[in-house]
């Protein structure tokens, strides 16, 4: 059966369980987890007697060296941790091909949310819903929904998300007697116009098309690309806003002609000239990490939203990690991932040193995460704003097996729409048509 999620922002921060998981049969016959394996921070007192080596395919292995691996080894010095550094893209074609063939696959691997569906279709992935029951709970829950097959069991443990905010520079705003961040889109273009009149641009308007700025003005609006049953929804009122948004960005010229993660954007952040990004979480520390030399006068502020309408947040990403059926240290890949998604204690020490946004909310009642700062965003709680943002989340944006291809044809069909080529009504048309066609393929 194919599985469609169903993803909604419920901001749920509750007390640690400290129960074990029982050694029984899960309903599907899935494997039993033995007596005495424990989640969250309970599982350190078992941490002396496990030992051995796992592999953990990931792409950012020189990150996670210094700063995962020495507090995992503190609180378990017997658990070697081989990490293989896969670009995204590659690990997730590498990691369908070992589950296929049954043999290859690591102990963990590190999957993009939006793509951790079609492994739950395809098999092969260890149920880890026992495991997780003590502490899921933790979790937003449109994270674990998006982790689980259509019966409700859980395949992965989520790492971080991907709440949506405006980051924006105040000395570029205060440069045209912008004082007050923008609440509704509207006004975000008025913002624009002011500074087009100083030669800076408001945000990126990617003539190509931008599915990544759609989709996050799509799930903002409470639309989806599919409906519970996972058929194509692309012809909506959301989309049409959404890119008609998209078109005045180009139109009005407050926009510039760049996409992210270009030589080009680079250029005009690290010139001064771009005043707003629309991202998620995650995207302090590519700000961080790609633009260090600029003014630490970035901050952050809530999605605009379209005047008429609720204000409300999106998500953009995140991460996952799972656990293949294949691997023969199960125990130690569990305290593994446990360490590293749902403990207060890993989450916080993670955190602290990354800054990134992890999903087990319960470490942000901790107060050196819920007060910190970042100096790059000056004196602002950064921590704390996304985990007030992640409630915001719309609550039925759905994603199948097809999301990914369905949304790269959306960003390569919108471009013409943006810019005037093709009318608004016609092009969603033909988007809908596509996306039905690609549906068809995954039934």
């Amino acid at each position: 059966m194919k599985k469609y999620i169903c993803l909604f922002g419920c901001f749920v921060v509750l007390g640690l369980f400290a129960t074990c998981s029982k050694g029984n049969k899960s309903p599907d016959n899935s494997e039993s987890v033995p007596v005495g394996v424990i989640s969250g921070d309970a599982a350190f007192a078992n941490a002396a007697s496990l030992s051995g080596e796992i592999t953990v395919w990931n792409w950012d292995v020189e990150m996670w060296k210094r700063v995962i691996i020495p507090p995992f080894n503190a609180v378990y010095p017997n658990i070697k941790v081989n990490l293989v550094n896969i670009p995204s893209d590659e690990l997730k074609v590498k990691l369908l091909a070992a589950l296929a063939s049954g043999s290859g696959a690591p102990d963990v691997a590190t999957l993009q949310g939006d793509d951790i569906v079609q492994f739950i279709d395809n098999g092969g992935l260890l149920d880890l819903t026992d495991r997780i029951a003590p502490v899921k709970d933790g979790f937003p829950a449109y994270k674990i929904v998006n982790d689980s097959d259509a019966k409700g069991r859980i395949y992965g443990v989520p790492m971080d998300a991907g709440p949506v905010a405006m980051f924006y520079r105040t000395d570029l705003f205060a440069k045209v007697g912008v004082i007050s961040p923008p609440e509704t889109w509207e006004e975000w273009l008025e913002v624009g116009a002011k500074l087009k009149s100083q030669g800076l641009y408001l945000h990126r308007a990617t003539s190509t098309g931008d599915g990544e700025f759609t989709r996050m003005l799509v799930q903002q609006q409470g639309g989806s690309f599919f409906d519970a049953k996972g058929n194509a929804t692309v012809d909506t009122p959301e989309l049409f806003k959404a890119l008609e948004l998209q078109k005045k960005l180009v139109t009005s010229g407050v926009g510039v002609d760049a996409s992210s993660w270009t030589p080009d954007y680079n250029d005009l952040m690290q010139g001064n000239q771009l005043a707003t990004h629309i991202g998620a979480a995650w995207y302090m520390n590519a700000m961080m990490g790609s633009w260090p030399n600029t003014p630490k006068s970035w901050r952050l502020a809530p999605m605009p939203y379209f005047a008429g309408s609720k204000p409300a947040s999106s998500n953009n990403g995140g991460s996952e990690l799972v656990i293949p059926e294949q691997s023969k240290n199960k125990e130690l890949a569990w305290a593994f991932v446990n360490f590293r998604c749902s403990t207060v204690q890993g989450r916080v020490a993670i955190t602290q040193e990354l800054g990134e946004f992890g999903c087990y909310m319960p470490a942000y009642e901790d107060p050196k995460l819920m007060n910190a700062t970042i100096d790059f965003f000056g004196d602002q709680k950064v921590f704390q704003f996304f985990a007030s943002q992640t409630g915001r989340v719309p609550t039925n944006f759905v994603i199948t097996s097809a999301f990914s291809e369905v949304l790269n044809m959306i960003g390569a069909n919108s471009g013409s729409i943006i810019t005037g080529r093709v009318p608004l009504e016609k092009g969603i048309a033909d988007m809908q048509t596509q996306a039905t066609a690609i549906v068809a393929k995954y039934r």
